[in-house]
């Protein structure tokens, strides 16, 4: 919804179809074809949100890992084991998957 709100306004821009970022800075009057620091990004998540983006990152992680288990972590975002048995319990899941596939195997 605030993305969509975003595009709307980012339509009303002159020239903004030469851009080549989603999100523009406004620097003396004049949009710049560049992109907005990593500061700029987390100053206005944190703004928005009143989280840093590390703490939205853990989380989701730790939502996600808790709904779909820490494996969906792996496949979807590239995390390695290591760092997935960080949001949710990897043998726990494990030995879910392993009696749900017994049990569709009978």
């Amino acid at each position: 919804m605030i993305l969509e709100q975003y595009v709307k306004e980012r339509a009303q821009i002159k020239k903004i179809d030469k851009k080549n970022f989603l999100i523009v800075s406004l620097i003396a009057s004049s949009y710049q074809d560049k992109s907005v620091s990593n500061l700029f990004i987390n100053k206005k998540i944190k703004n928005f949100t009143g989280y840093t983006p590390k703490k939205l990152r853990i989380t989701c992680f730790c939502a996600l890992s808790a709904m779909y288990g820490p494996q969906f972590l792996i496949e979807a975002f590239g995390l390695s084991l290591t760092q997935a048995s960080r949001y949710g319990r990897i043998g726990e899941y494990i030995v879910e998957e392993e009696v749900y596939q017994q049990r569709d195997a009978l």
